[in-house]
């Protein structure tokens, strides 16, 4: 999108017109394979997502292994988006 402003011959002062451009997108819907930064391999019904540090990407994982103890986990809500 580009803006173009236009300044009246009768101005007392001389002005450059400026034109912006925006190179912005909105991603309205996408897949999770769609994503640079996650990495989809060996995902399996009741996995989590968790942060790998060394490959700066979002693995899956059961949740057995996360360090955590999952027997005080009741109940886990994502929330409302």
């Amino acid at each position: 999108m580009a803006i173009k402003v236009t300044i009246p011959s009768s101005s007392v002062s001389t002005r450059t017109p400026k034109v912006v451009t925006s190179t912005s997108r909105v991603i309205t819907a996408t897949n999770l394979e769609g994503l640079a930064n996650v990495d989809l391999t060996g995902a399996q019904d009741g996995y989590t997502f968790t942060f790998d540090a060394d490959t700066n990407k979002w693995v899956a994982s059961p949740v057995s292994s996360l360090a955590i103890d999952s027997s005080q986990v009741s109940n886990l809500d994502g929330g409302t988006y």
